[in-house]
């Protein structure tokens, strides 16, 4: 019986550590943040038109906001960058321009949602 017991007992374990791997563990599915910040940082160098940084958004499938004016900013995200059993993550992009329509800075980072 104590052999029953310990089989049941290892096998519930191995069980817990499957699905909690399978919670943790992520699938790239494109480029990840850091990877589209050097993609940006290569094709929009600083000085670059707002058009050119909106083109540059759509041909990459960034979602992106429309042109915040008193901020001269927009927003894009990335989704789906990686995908978890429960989770996504994605890349969110904030590109600020000055008062002529340049791009002066961005920033990526990667946010996550789960259930």
């Amino acid at each position: 019986m104590a052999t029953k017991t310990k089989k049941i007992v290892v096998s519930a374990i191995a069980l817990i550590v499957l699905i909690l791997a399978s919670l943790v563990v992520r699938v790239p599915m494109g480029p990840n943040a850091e990877e589209l910040r050097i993609e940006i940082e290569k094709a929009l160098p600083i000085g670059t038109s707002r058009d050119r940084v909106v083109e540059f958004a759509n041909k990459h499938g960034l979602e992106h906001s429309n042109y915040l004016e008193r901020e001269r900013m927009f927003n894009a995200i990335k989704r789906g960058v990686s995908k978890g059993l429960l989770s996504e993550s994605s890349a969110y992009v904030r590109f600020y321009f000055d008062d002529k329509g340049t791009l002066q800075r961005f920033t990526v980072e990667e946010v996550s949602t789960s259930l």
